[in-house]
């Protein structure tokens, strides 16, 4: 309920009274405040009437309820591109990421190996030839922990010259026994070297003719190698072992070489890889009337700094032998120029070779009584590029220089006329360049060259004797069909020098050989082949008054099971 008021002025003083009884009656009342003025002093508030003129009842009308209905926005059928622009930043945390190794790897089951291979053959100048090797081979069921191999390889031939024979008879025995982490071979053999010393002229030189000019080398050797077949937990790859060597031959004179070389690496955490070489290479010679003993005492410190493109190793060769305390540089460098097509590669080292009585019967088996041995230092520079620009492509180019301390040469003793003395050259200064290019094509054809070019600068010696200053060979092999495998193979040489047993010099004439081949499979374990050496028949001399045999062809039967 609303009331309405009227405030009239008051008339009197006991009226003002009266109105203040009023005003403080009406909070009571009506529940309003009621500002009281309270008088005082000189000026009294005037007082005031208030009368109720009617009472006000307002009437509220019925409330009407407003139904409202939002219209959604429609959805959009495509998403807008969102563009983001994070800007890098590289930072260094402190993180080494853990190395996991495998507890243990699923053995795969290995198909089975060809346990025999044997070629036997036979030519004209009645050459009976032998490749035989015999493995024992990998089958299901075994543990493959210990495996043992053998082989034997015979070659012989009787020229149309007189005393113009020789032989081969090579024998190898293996056994390789395998742990977790290393494998250890055991390996011995037998080599016997026939040759007869038929470089004279039996109508003219018929004292040498009538002596006994047989001449054989007996190669017995035995020894223990051992290498990591996995990397070890503390990534260190070692490889080593012992093998002694014992040589003799028809005239009593006598070596014994016993060889130990270990080398051990490490890669580091960074990728880098550190480590070293040791050799101990020593060999006593001895004959009737002299003896003579060498010694290569070597340690091979390397460091290899490796990058994504490029690795250099930073390593010296340093050692004794019988003329002293030697050092020399042992640093190699690669680059990737364009990816794996150019790759640019070069060499500063330094090493001793041991011209031992084993090494110069090997090369040059016609050597005469009581030989000079010395080692030879040799260090020098290389350089080139080498690639393989497409599949099936590669190529290598190759400049190299080196100095050689004590090169042997051979030159025919001025008695004995149809045997070699060894020479040296103390001061020999080699350059060569190398050029290579092969290409294979799946396994139907491949082809390999090369060309040598050699320049020599001697101190004491008037030339290189018997070394050529230019050498080509090349390869073809070509599968026609699925059962036929062809070869041709190509070697020359150019003139070399030499001098004959009256001290005057001579030229040899150059050599050009060409030897072809053929292999029909009749089975997968059953082949024939022929081979045809000297297609041109040339006589050609890679010693002094020696000629080879000319055309001469073997054929026979290959067996593979």
């Amino acid at each position: 309920m609303t009331h309405l008021f009227r405030i009239d002025p008051p008339q009197d003083r006991n009226d003002m009274q009266h109105n203040k009884l009023y005003l403080l009656l009406l909070p009571l009342f009506f529940g309003a405040p009621v500002l009281l003025a309270q008088g005082g002093g000189d000026n009294p508030l005037p007082g005031q009437n208030i009368t109720v003129i009617s009472e006000a009842k307002p009437i509220l009308a019925d409330a009407e309820k407003v139904k409202l209905s939002p219209v959604l926005p429609s959805i959009e059928a495509t998403m807008p591109d969102l563009t983001y622009d994070v800007p890098d930043r590289k930072m260094a945390l402190p993180f080494t990421p853990p190395e996991v190794r495998p507890l243990a790897m699923r053995a795969d089951e290995l198909p089975p190996l060809n346990n025999v291979y044997a070629k036997v053959g036979f030519g004209n100048y009645t050459t009976p030839y032998l490749d035989l090797y015999v493995n024992s081979g990998r089958g299901s069921g075994r543990d493959n922990k210990v495996n043992l191999a053998a082989q034997a390889h015979w070659l012989s031939s009787n020229g149309p010259l007189p005393d113009q024979r020789f032989s081969d008879l090579r024998t190898k025995l293996l056994g390789s026994f395998f742990t977790e982490q290393t494998v250890f071979h055991a390996l011995g053999g037998f080599d016997r070297t026939g040759r007869r010393f038929y470089g004279y002229d039996a109508e003219v030189d018929t004292l040498i003719a009538a002596m006994d000019n047989r001449q054989h080398f007996n190669h017995i050797f035995g020894g223990l190698r051992f290498n990591n077949t996995q990397r070890t937990y503390s990534n260190v790859d070692y490889d080593g072992g012992l093998v002694v060597h014992y040589v003799n031959d028809r005239f009593k004179q006598s070596e014994l070489n016993p060889v130990l070389d270990v080398s051990v690496s490490k890669k580091a955490d960074n990728g880098h890889r550190y480590g070293g070489a040791l050799l101990v290479d020593y060999s006593t010679y001895r004959n009737d009337s002299a003896n003579r003993n060498l010694l290569i005492l070597g340690l091979k410190p390397n460091y290899r700094i490796q990058g994504d493109i490029w690795f250099a190793d930073l390593g010296i060769n340093l050692g004794t032998d019988e003329r002293g305390f030697f050092v020399f540089p042992n640093v190699r460098f690669e680059r990737e120029l364009l990816d794996k097509a150019v790759v640019f590669h070069a060499l500063v080292a330094g090493d001793v070779v041991k011209n031992n009585f084993r090494r110069i019967a090997d090369e040059n088996p016609f050597v005469n009584y009581n030989i000079e041995l010395n080692n030879s230092r040799e260090w020098g520079v290389t350089g080139g590029l080498r690639g393989a620009p497409a599949t099936g492509l590669s190529y290598n180019v190759q400049i190299n220089w080196r100095q050689v301390r004590y090169l042997p040469l051979y030159l025919p003793d001025s008695v004995a006329i149809n045997r070699f003395n060894v020479v040296y050259d103390t001061s020999a200064s080699i350059v060569n360049v190398h050029t290579e290019l092969g290409y294979s094509f799946a396994e139907k054809f491949r082809v390999l060259g090369s060309v040598d070019y050699y320049n020599y600068t001697l101190k004491h010696q008037f030339a290189p004797w018997h070394l050529p200053t230019l050498k080509v060979s090349a390869g073809i092999k070509y599968r026609p069909i699925e059962k036929l495998e062809t070869r041709a193979d190509l070697s020359v040489f150019n003139k070399m020098q030499s001098r004959k047993p009256d001290g005057t010099v001579t030229e040899l004439p150059g050599v050009v050989d060409i030897n072809i081949g053929a292999a029909y499979h009749i089975t997968s374990s059953f082949h024939i082949f022929i081979d045809a050496n000297n297609l041109m028949a040339a006589n050609y001399q890679r010693w002094y008054n020696y000629p080879s045999l000319g055309l001469n062809v073997i054929g026979g039967l290959k067996m593979i099971f």
